[in-house]
């Protein structure tokens, strides 16, 4: 357990360092091959360690944080539109902002309001559809029911 306790802040810090002091290379070579065949992989073992650490304190400085509803309530509605649309999105700005920290912050607010027209326009009307057309048709059945003679329904 006390490798949770310094995991996150330790993954965290590493993301965020990541985040600003890493260069992106734009000409093939040894460094644009690592960081395109290592990185990814690199940013995914760190970032299970954040989430680990945060799993296994839940009551923790930085779960509480990011347990705030103003977090949640997004992070449930909109982190999948938010997964689908933010690489798109970086990817049509690469050649319009050449500065990372500016593409990056852009590509954050682009990709949250992307995500919440989406969840807002396309996502909620097709749920709403769903259970409105769907759910009578679903027959759910209980494990008792399953167990329990046929009878015939008087009708």
């Amino acid at each position: 357990m006390s490798a949770a306790r310094w995991g996150a802040p330790l993954a965290g810090a590493t993301l965020v360092a990541a985040l600003f002091l890493l260069k992106e290379p734009d000409t093939p070579g040894a460094w644009f091959n690592t960081f395109w065949t290592v990185g990814p992989t690199v940013l995914a073992l760190v970032s299970a360690v954040l989430i680990g650490s945060l799993v296994l304190q839940p009551a923790g400085f930085l779960s509480r944080i990011f347990s705030h509803p103003w977090l949640a309530r997004p992070g449930r509605d909109l982190s999948y539109a938010m997964y689908l649309w933010h690489l798109p999105v970086y990817l049509l700005l690469m050649p319009l902002i050449p500065a990372l920290p500016l593409r990056i912050a852009l590509t954050a607010v682009l990709t949250v309001l992307l995500a919440y027209a989406s969840f807002r326009w396309v996502e909620r009307p097709l749920r709403l559809w769903a259970n409105q057309k769907l759910e009578p048709v679903v027959v759910r059945s209980t494990p008792e029911q399953s167990k329990a003679p046929a009878t015939a329904s008087v009708g």
